[in-house]
């Protein structure tokens, strides 16, 4: 009985970890692409996984009280429970209270599913599950692209990309940057049956390019680089760490630049220098974001359509984007100064937290938490997952700031050659 429950345990966070990637029922629901915003049976699915995830978080509430108890003062949760807060309160000025009263349910929801998460599994479980999930969605994303085109292969204005399982090709691209990860160190971390890990990761890979997704290969691709430098953060030497921190800033840098200003780079060898509207819409974005700087408009009360306030932007750029393709220019829509200096604390302390924890712990499932923070600060260079809900990325967020060491017997660590007896007793 016990074996029975702990699989349908594992069998929920694996459809839920489908659900909060976007897998599968966006597509299935809104084959054309658009969004499944408002559909009932969509709504009333995620109601079912909040409910779940919140009354097992109440079952396990001896291992959520240990987390919170033996942990130092994790003043990155701190700071996110900060803007949660703001984000829920913000009804009170929002344009749209009713909307942003729903939306911030959805997002309290989401991240319940992932305080549970990382207070249910260890570190190295939640990769598996992950891999789990991953896995399935890459299977599922060949056969839909190959076997039903109609669902796996983007429209217009996207014809001929692969979307997988997914809405749309960008959100395969997003997808697969996650799976590559995951993967790649789940392979690392494994002797047996690692065939099948890399198996995965390179279908990950190749999923990833035939999305087309150009800041999501960008962004894989940064990740990969920065892996070796992360891992040398556990050199004992101090005269690699200016370099390292030199390497990092630099590497980024190229890559925010890239990926915010890649139209203005084709537009240098004769393209279209603002196919993306990018620079136009931030611009637009702006002017909006001075009428009310403080406080916003309310979360995600800002892109609600022609009747709303994002109509000016769109009049502006001509064109119809769901988002202003910045998560920190976002976040100012929706809940202001405030709501962007919190969370901004949060990450920097969450950076710091996830840079701590990769010098003290030396098994590659501890290289996920700051190689994940850093797929988050690029992609929010040109999309918007910031406190976004029924979102993997908000998920994920939320489950490395409660990223904990795994208890194991100093034989089981000696066996893996993690630990070393740092002053052995010569002579006995």
């Amino acid at each position: 009985m016990k074996n029975f429950l702990k699989f349908a345990e594992d069998s929920f966070t694996v459809t839920a970890l489908i659900l909060f990637t976007g897998g599968i029922l966006a597509v299935m629901l809104s084959p054309d692409g658009t969004s499944a915003e408002g559909n009932p049976l969509f709504q009333l699915i995620w109601f079912v996984v909040y409910a779940i995830a919140a009354g097992l978080l109440l079952v396990h509430w001896k291992a959520f009280i240990r987390v919170i108890t033996t942990s130092h003062l994790n003043i990155a949760l701190l700071f996110v429970i900060a803007a949660i807060g703001v984000a829920v309160f913000s009804h009170y000025w929002s344009v749209a209270p009713s909307v942003t009263l729903r939306r911030s349910f959805a997002l309290l929801g989401t991240s319940i599913f992932g305080i549970y998460f990382s207070v249910r599994y260890q570190p190295r479980e939640q990769l598996k599950l992950l891999g789990w999930a991953f896995g399935l969605m890459v299977v599922l994303s060949f056969v839909f692209a190959i076997a039903v085109p109609r669902y796996g292969i983007d429209v217009y204005p996207h014809a001929g990309a692969w979307r997988g399982v997914f809405a749309q090709k960008n959100n395969l691209g997003r997808a697969m940057t996650l799976s590559s990860l995951v993967f790649l160190l789940l392979a690392f971390d494994k002797t047996k049956y690692r065939w099948i890990l890399w198996t995965g990761f390179i279908l990950s890979f190749a999923l990833l390019l035939l999305s087309t997704s150009k800041t999501s290969l960008l962004v894989t691709l940064t990740a990969f680089a920065l892996l070796p430098l992360y891992r040398a953060l556990r050199w004992r030497s101090t005269v690699f760490l200016p370099i390292f921190i030199i390497s990092i800033l630099i590497a980024s840098a190229i890559s925010i630049l890239v990926v915010s200003e890649v139209d203005t780079l084709l537009g240098l060898i004769g393209k279209d220098a603002t196919f993306t509207g990018r620079t136009p819409l931030w611009e637009a974005v702006w002017v909006m974001i001075v009428q009310r700087p403080w406080l916003g408009y309310g979360y995600n009360a800002f892109w609600l359509g022609w009747q709303s306030y994002s109509s000016f932007v769109w009049e502006f750029v001509r064109w119809t984007p769901p988002h202003a393709h910045n998560g920190f220019l976002d976040l100012w829509l929706d809940i202001g100064l405030l709501g962007v200096i919190v969370f901004t604390l949060s990450l920097l302390f969450a950076f710091l937290q996830a840079i701590r924890k990769t010098r003290q712990d030396k098994r590659i499932e501890f290289l996920f938490p700051i190689t994940y923070l850093s797929i988050l600060l690029l992609f929010n260079m040109t999309y918007s997952t910031i406190l976004s809900r029924n979102d993997i990325y908000w998920v994920l967020y939320i489950s490395v700031l409660f990223w904990k060491p795994l208890k194991q017997s100093v034989e089981d660590l000696a066996e893996k050659k993690i630990y070393k007896q740092t002053y052995p007793l010569k002579g006995y």
